[in-house]
């Protein structure tokens, strides 16, 4: 058996030390961001709203595909980079944010007898293709007239935003 000196035993101290604190800090309540990429599209555009699968994704991040939720509206695309947010390193309050500009539309239509801005995106994914339609509505006064004007703008969410001219 090796005989113990001043120096081994500090190095032994040392390591279980750093053993402990390392133990420690992986309980530790800290917030952990990670970057990753959609790799696929787990819903279709026939899939209910009500479905467990609608608007999830497989996304790889930190060397494992997951499948999370996205929840912010939007049909993503396959490459599409991402976060995802571990608050207080608690896996079941983790979310994702898409850090890639959002897509632009691939068609704006104008209907001049209802005054909505119709705008479609056409996102292509392995278990098929999305039509994606969002309809914006105005109120416009003096329609036809010299003093026709937009005054509203109703959005696909339902918010509504006053427009001014000046």
């Amino acid at each position: 058996m090796a005989e113990i000196t001043d120096k081994n035993a500090v190095e032994l101290l040392v390591t279980e030390i750093g053993d402990l604190i390392d133990k420690k800090v992986r309980k530790a309540g800290f917030d952990t961001t990670y970057k990753g990429i959609i790799q696929d599209i787990l819903f279709t555009p026939n899939t209910p709203k009500d479905d467990f699968y609608y608007m999830r994704y497989r996304i790889f991040y930190n060397g494992a595909v997951n499948e999370l939720y996205i929840r912010d509206g939007y049909i993503h695309n396959i490459g599409e980079r991402v976060l995802v947010y571990v608050p207080n390193n608690v896996n079941q309050e983790k979310y994702v944010e898409c850090i890639s500009p959002i897509p632009y539309p691939d068609k704006v239509i104008w209907d001049n007898s209802t005054d909505q801005l119709i705008v479609e995106r056409y996102p292509k994914t392995p278990s098929g293709d999305f039509t994606i339609t969002k309809e914006f509505d105005f109120t416009i006064t003096g329609k036809g007239t010299s003093e026709q004007k937009v005054t509203e703008v109703k959005f696909p969410n339902g918010h509504r935003m006053a427009v001014e001219l000046r």
